[in-house]
Parts: structure tokens; sequence; C-alpha cells
């Protein structure tokens, strides 16, 4: 396009007349064009190349790269540390800046990159112990005996350097004015402490759920459904507190987390079917890991063939072994497992000590220093009890909040051996290694599913649970001044897991699993609307294909918000109706979002409008804001909708008492003028394609321009809130319904042909913004389309673009 337009001005700069106003325009016209050109030339030159020769100092022998259509490295090798040697050159050559952005937010060393506006963001990373906890681990990193998962780490980290040793510099440190810094174990242990703070949901909501217990009263909390299921447990009736509120770390969190330049893990799809089921008699398996919307997108896709290893697997920037991946004989994937992992504390401080049991305890001390990019430093200290860090030392927090606030975190008090899981993983040694890697894993909570060639299925809930005091409730602060005792868990042996089911199929979609030896375990679980689609579509065939699976992980329909939608309707049947004739779009609803369904605009308008007139006079703005960007408030609609007598209904800042009657018409009449105002007059007219769109946000796209150079969007996909083509995003959105997550890769399995599994990334496998891999698979990825995630040799080394790394 650029070529032809230099052409076209060359051109004209001959054709007009020699002294005209014209010619001096399109000589003009021309230097800037050229002076472009240089700019595309240069910056296109930073993106690797994808076949020839590359010397890579460390190499035992050559290293053959053959890349597919979409530019996925099948990686061939004599020796695993030289194929992960080259893995690390490539993984840095497609994804150094993303990969910078982890470390960093891993260490709590934004703002040495960003500037002095991710100040309080590295404070609150480092202050909940995610740097430290990569101190400890690296350091015992040493002590391990297994000297192969050394070597092969030791030769992915060299790799990277060895790209950053080159000089290459993406587009965007040329932006910042900024070098990347070398890539060592403790980054990439930053990166792990990262992913296991992303699955976490308990420091944006126990604050909230606190307010409300203690402020607003038991029965309120009640009726937000925390389903806390552990049998002689009852919520402790205590009066009032007016002064408990620590909410502003609510939202805070909630703020750091939008603020973040990489994407939260938020919830997943997975399920695994046996022969049993299936049509061709081979184990199927599925996969969606759900993730925010981002580019470069999460996940990295690489091939590896060498005498000890045979995988394809989904990576994640820093790490050498996938979290998700097959090879031909197991494929493993993963979902989150929302245990409660936190729990938070009120204390009292004297001066450097903590009371406990009547007893001062002193405080220990931790200094840590922020480095700026504009070459300052800032040095702030953080402060710990036996429980854990003072979370109210946070100036945001403290601020806001009468009484101070420790957290005990898991991840600061176990050891982090997921690295030897992942590893372990990769092996193609059966169940009973699978089942030893789950046992490694401690944090955060992962849902590991399996399958494998021998027909077996499998499904293990992964972390280390806590033992908690019967009369405890995890969703509230508790008491910190009462006699310390050391943290214990459970005994991997009482996880919950399912191998083997007579149903012939295991699932996971972030709902709460059954109870393990008569134990329930408290979690931030999702509603079960995924979870009931999922297990009613398993248990209903036995000739389960591939094509019916893509139907599955792309439905799109809800069953349980066409209810809700009704239940409301069905409450005010018998009062008037509002101006705008909305009814009839719910009444013909199926809980679908295709394209030209009108449906779900009228709904999740609805229900915006319902939360805000059932909760924003109790909650406040804030309060409410952060209360709907939790899973919580998913699980608690139905269930307040069904209950007539809530104490949510009435709207403390009137002398009337409201009823749920009340409420519901209040939120159809705003619903109604909302939407008249947005899309018109005529309900039927609206459309799901026109009210939604998905965006995939660079870190730097959230400034203008950039945002038209770096982002990857917008597109429309048909799904919706909690449906298994789970697509969220902020209901309060005054404009258009922007998605904020999404599936973040659709993998699909057959055992009977798992050389030609299928799946696709939501934007592509390139972080280069001018590559043509940056951005190819986007619409396929919109459409409900796949790709091949390609084993097979023969397709593979046709393809014709062959990298050599020679030593």
């Amino acid at each position: 396009m650029l070529k032809l337009a230099i052409r076209s001005c060359i051109l004209s700069i001959f054709a007009v007349n020699r002294n005209s106003m014209k010619r001096v325009f399109f000589i003009l016209l021309l230097i800037i064009l050229l002076l472009l050109s240089g700019v595309l030339y240069f910056f296109e030159s930073l993106e690797r190349s994808y076949s020839g020769e590359h010397e890579l100092l460390g190499l035992s022998g050559e290293v053959k790269v053959y890349h597919d259509e979409y530019a996925i490295p099948h990686i061939y090798a004599e020796r695993s540390e030289d194929a992960f040697r080259a893995l690390g050159y490539l993984h840095a050559a497609d994804r150094l800046f993303q990969l910078d952005m982890l470390r960093r937010i891993g260490g709590g060393e934004l703002s040495e990159l960003l500037g002095s506006e991710l100040i309080d963001a590295d404070k609150y990373l480092r202050t909940i112990g995610l740097s430290q906890q990569a101190k400890n681990a690296t350091l015992r990193f040493s002590a391990l005996s297994n000297d192969e998962l050394k070597k092969e780490i030791s030769a992915y980290i060299e790799g990277v350097n060895a790209y950053i040793d080159e000089n290459n510099r993406p587009i965007e440190y040329y932006i910042l004015d900024a070098w990347p810094e070398p890539f060592d174990l403790q980054d990439m242990n930053q990166i792990l402490g990262y992913m296991a703070f992303s699955f976490t949901a308990e420091l944006k909501t126990e604050p909230l759920l606190d307010f409300v217990f203690h402020q607003l009263g038991p029965e309120y909390f009640q009726d937000l459904s925390t389903e806390f299921y552990e049998e002689n447990t009852l919520i402790p009736v205590y009066g009032r507190d007016t002064t408990a509120d620590y909410t502003a770390l609510s939202q805070i969190t909630t703020e750091i987390q939008d603020f973040m330049p990489f994407p939260r893990f938020e919830g997943s799809n997975s399920w695994v079917i046996s022969g049993k089921r299936s049509k061709n008699g081979k184990v199927l398996f599925a996969n969606d890991t759900h993730i925010g919307l981002s580019q470069p997108s999460v996940w990295y896709e690489a091939h590896i063939e060498t005498p000890e290893f045979s995988i394809y697997g989904n990576f994640l920037a820093g790490i050498p072994y996938p979290l998700i991946g097959h090879s031909r004989d197991h494929s493993w994937g993963l979902t989150i497992f929302p245990a409660d992992q936190i729990d938070l504390f009120r204390v009292t401080l004297e001066g450097d000590n903590v009371l406990m049991d009547g007893t001062s305890i002193p405080l220990d001390f931790r200094t840590e220093i922020i480095n700026i990019n504009d070459g300052t430093q800032e040095e702030f200290t953080i402060r710990s009890t036996p429980h854990g860090p003072v979370l109210t030392d946070l100036e945001d927090v403290r601020n806001a909040s009468i009484s101070d606030l420790a957290m005990q975190w898991t991840a600061n008090n176990v050891t982090n051996r997921n690295l030897e899981a992942l590893r372990l993983l990769c092996m193609k040694k059966g169940i009973n290694q699978a089942e030893k890697a789950a046992s490694l894993i401690t944090v955060p909570g992962l849902n590991l599913m399996y399958g494998d060639s021998d027909g077996n299925i499998a499904w293990w809930g992964a972390c280390a649970l806590t033992k908690r005091l019967p009369d405890h409730n995890p969703k509230l602060v508790k008491d910190g001044s009462a006699p310390y005792k050391h943290v214990q868990y459970y005994d991997f042996s009482v996880n919950p897991r399912s191998i083997n089911p007579s149903e012939g199929f295991v699932y996971s979609a972030n709902n709460q699993p059954d109870s393990s030896q008569g134990l329930y375990f408290p979690g931030y679980y999702y509603n079960c609307a995924r979870a009931h689609v999922i297990k009613k579509a398993l248990a209903s065939s036995e000739n389960w294909t591939i094509e019916s699976m893509k139907e599955l992980v792309l439905d799109h329909h809800s069953p349980i918000y066409q209810k809700y939608a009704r239940m409301m309707m069905d409450a005010v049947q018998n009062v008037d109706i509002p101006p705008l004739n909305i009814y009839d779009v719910l009444n013909i609803w199926d809980g679908g979002h295709d394209p030209a369904n009108s449906g779900p605009v009228v709904y999740y308008e609805l229900i915006n409008a319902f939360m805000e007139e059932t909760m924003l006079d109790e909650l406040g703005e804030e309060r409410l804001e952060t209360y709907m960007s939790t899973s919580l408030y998913l699980r608690a609609i139905g269930p307040l909708i069904e209950n007539e007598n809530s104490p949510w209904w009435d709207d403390v800042r009137t002398e009337e008492r409201e009823t749920r009657t009340d409420i519901f018409l209040r939120a159809f009449y705003k619903t109604a003028e909302r939407l008249k105002n947005k899309y018109g007059d005529d309900p039927n007219s609206y459309r799901w394609d026109e009210a939604f769109e998905i965006i995939h946000p660079h870190p730097l796209g959230k400034v203008e321009p950039l945002d038209r150079i770096f982002n990857v969007g917008p597109y429309f996909a048909a799904g919706g809130q909690e449906v298994l083509n789970k697509m969220s995003f902020d209901p309060k959105s005054e404009g258009k319904f922007i998605g904020k997550s999404g599936p973040a890769m659709r993998i699909l399995i057959d055992f009977a042909d798992i050389e030609s599994s299928l799946s696709i990334n939501p934007t592509g496998q390139s972080g280069h913004v001018l590559s043509d891999h940056y951005s190819d698979q986007a619409e396929m990825y919109s459409r409900g389309e796949f790709r091949l995630q390609d084993m097979n040799s023969e397709r593979i080394k046709a393809s014709g673009s062959m990298l050599v790394f020679k030593p």
C-alpha cells in the first residue's frame, strides 16, 4: 500500500506543471511518504526471521524449527536442553515485551519501565508478597535434586537472554525509550507468582462481604449466596459494627487489577469424555481458559520433539513448560479451582508490635526499594505480623480504615513446586504421574483435567487446602488478637477428585465440587450455569465427536437468564406495564446471544438496573461497582430474585418500605428508558451485534492514539456472561458492552487422531505489531473457527519454512 502511494506520488510530480503548487504539494508528500517508509522498514526489520540459519550459543547440536502457516514453531532437537534453549530464544523473539510485563508485575517493578504512576501498584504487589515469594523459590531451586529440570530451565533462560543480548528491541521499548533487562530464574518465579495472584478473589471480595455483614447485618449477608457449605458451621451473630469497613482494599484491588498491563485469569471450561461416550470409542478432551482479553494473547503455542519430550502446548511467557498441553499419549488442561486461600485478620498494632492474646509480639520489617524510570528511587517498609503482611500500611487502605488489617495467604506459607509439576505433566508416564503432578501444586487452586490413549479420564482439585476452625467463616475478616496457631493444610489425599467415573466424563466450570471425605472446601465458586449446560449435554449422548464438541464449546445459550427474566416478569404481571414493551422480547428469548438477538440487549440492561435499584442505596456507587466486578454477584442474582422477603428490597433512602415488586418495577422502567435513549423505540429491532463487541487491548493501547496501532478489534463474538462461550463485560457500561475477558483458546482433542487436534488463538502468535501473525487469527476466533494443533511431522516439514539454530 505504501509502495503504491509512493509510486503514484512520483508519477503525479512529473504529470503536473513544474511551477504549480500541486507539484510542491506532491514533492512534500513524497518526502513524508519516504520518511514513513523508512520508519516502517526499520520496525519491520525488528521482527524475527522464520527461515534460514542462526547461531545460538550453548547448543550441543543443530535445532530445526519449522513454522506452520500461523507461525507456530515446531522444534526438533536431539537433546531436550537444546530444544528449550531454542524455545527461550523464540519465545523472547515473539513475546519479549509481554514477558517483561509479566515479570515486572510479579516483582512489583512496573514503575521502572512505565513511570511513577505505577508506584502504588508496585507497593501493593510487593506488600502482598509476590517478590518475596519469588526470592524464596529461587533460593530453594539450587537444592533441588532434579538435574534435568535445572538444565532445561537454565537453557530456556539462556535462550531468552541470547535474544536480548543481540540488542533486539521490540517497538514498545523505542516508544518507552527503554531497554529490556536480562532474564533470570527469579523473574520466572515472579511470573508464576503473578499467575497465583491473578487467580485470587479474596482481596476484592472479602472486605466487601465483611462490610455487608457488620454494617448492614447478617440477614443482608445471607442473601448474597456466599454458600459456605460446611456442616456444623453457622454464621456467628455479632452486633453491627459501623466502624468495620475495609472496602477500600476491595476497590484498590479492583483498580490495580484493571490497570495491570496483563490480563487476569478469570475462569475456564473443561471436560474429558471417555470412550464409552464417544462415537469412535476414544477419549475426547476440551479446554478453554477464560482470561482477560489482551494483545498479545496470553498463550504462546509451541511443539517440541526430542527423545525425552513429544509435546504440543500452550506456554505462558517466561515459563519453559506448557501449562496446558498434550503428547501423542496423554493430554492435560486447567480450570480455576477457586478454593479460599486467603484469610484477613483485624489486628491491633502498638508501635512496632502486634497484640495477640494479650501479649505484645514484635513485627517483622522488610525494606523495599522501587526504581522509577526517571532514575529516582522510593523506599518503603513492609510490616508483617505472624499472620502475614499488614495491608493497611498501603496508603489508600490506611486512610480509609479505622483498624489495621493483616493478610494470611497460602502462597506466603508453602513451597512453590509448580515448575516440577509442569515438567511431570510433560512426561509420558500415565495417570499416576499426572496425579503426582497434581499433588505438587499448592498455589493457585487448579482443576487439573486429564485424558490418555489408554482410555483414562480424570480430574483433580489441586492446591493446598487450608484447615480452618469450625466457627470461622472464611468469607469474613477474623479476629487477629486470638492466640496464633500455625496454618495447617490437608493432605493431598483429601483433595476432591474424580478418576474414571462410571458416568463416562469429568468436567469443570469453576463450580463447587461435592464433598470429599465428608468435607466441603469454601471458595469463590462460580454459579452453576455453565456446569449445568456441560453436564446435561455430556450425559445426553454416547456418540460424541469433535464436530459435536465444537458446537458445545461455542454454545452461547443460558437457561438461567431466561428463567430469571421470566421470574421478574411474573412478579409484576398484575401491575402496570412499563411504557416501552420490552416484555415481549424477554418472553420469546431463548437465552441465546446470536447477532440478531434482541434478548441479551434487554436482559443485561435489566439486570444492571435491577442491581442498582436493589443495592445502590446500601452499598453506594463504588462498592456496588466493585461487587459487580466479582463472580459473587452472578451467584446471588437468582436466589435474590426468588426471595420475596429479602431485606435488600427496602430502599433505605425512603420512608416507605419497598417490596420486591416495587424494585422490579423500578428496574423495568429504568431499563425501558435507557434502551429507548440508546437504541430507539422498537425493542424488536435491537441487535446483540450492535450492543456488544470485543477488543484485545495492548498495554500501550490504553493511550490514544496508540490504541489504534496496538489494539486488535473491535469484533463481534456470539457470547455473553456465564454461557459456555463466556464473554465477560462491565454490565454498567453507558455505551456498548465491551468484552473484557473470554476464551483464551479453544482446545479440542480426539485421541483417535491426536496429531490433528484443534484450537484457536484470540489474535495471533506474534507480539510484533507489524507482523503478519499479530492478528491473523482474530477474525477466525470471533467467528468460532478452529485450526490445527499439528503434530504430524510430514505435514510440518512440508511447510517450506525452516529455521536452523546452529551451535
